[in-house]
């Protein structure tokens, strides 16, 4: 069984605080969905998790910032979801945290400050994350952690290591901030 981990964070509500006008902290919630061998379609809806996570930001200028965030949320597959009787048949499905930490420059389009300037500007990113993961199956009753087993023969004689809990990825996308007060913006991401 080959699965591909993808984690989608979407409809970010960043709400963040400052103190100087330099430094934010805040908090977020988003929505995590996977897309793999175990989804028919690029998102299956009812695999749809929430995700929260805290978040710091440092502005070294008012068009430049660097974010760095510790996300949790939990990805699913199942083939319970496929149209074909086959899929359904075969039964497979996991579920897994993901644990992650990111740090991300963001570039804002306009310069952005929480008062006495541009109050709103859409802005893009792209960072880089390390994060945890453990796929586990339901069977017979029990979570059951797949790493372990080595379920496409990972560990066995001509295959590869077992895969690593710990990987790496690159965040990257765009969103829109708005300043709420002269020290509390949210954005959507």
């Amino acid at each position: 069984m080959r699965i591909c981990f993808t984690l989608i964070l979407s409809a970010f509500l960043f709400i963040s605080v400052s103190g100087q006008g330099i430094v934010e902290g805040g908090i977020f919630a988003g929505l995590t969905n996977y897309g793999g061998d175990l989804s028919e379609n690029y998102m299956e809806l009812t695999e749809t998790n929430p995700a929260i996570g805290v978040f710091g930001r440092y502005y070294f200028k008012d068009w430049l910032s660097l974010r760095a965030s510790l996300i949790y949320g939990t990805i699913s597959g199942s083939d319970l979801n496929a149209s074909t009787l086959g899929r359904r048949q075969r039964n497979l499905s996991f579920r897994s945290p993901i644990v992650e930490l990111a740090v991300i420059p963001e570039f804002n389009i306009y310069s952005f400050k929480l008062s006495g300037g541009q109050t709103i500007t859409p802005y893009i990113m792209i960072g880089a994350s390390a994060f945890y993961y453990n796929p586990k199956t339901l069977y017979e009753g029990d979570w059951i952690e797949l790493q372990p087993l080595g379920t496409e023969g990972q560990g066995l004689p001509g295959y590869g290591a077992k895969y690593s809990l710990v990987s790496f990825a690159i965040p990257s996308g765009f969103g829109v901030k708005f300043a709420v007060s002269e020290k509390a913006s949210v954005a959507l991401e």
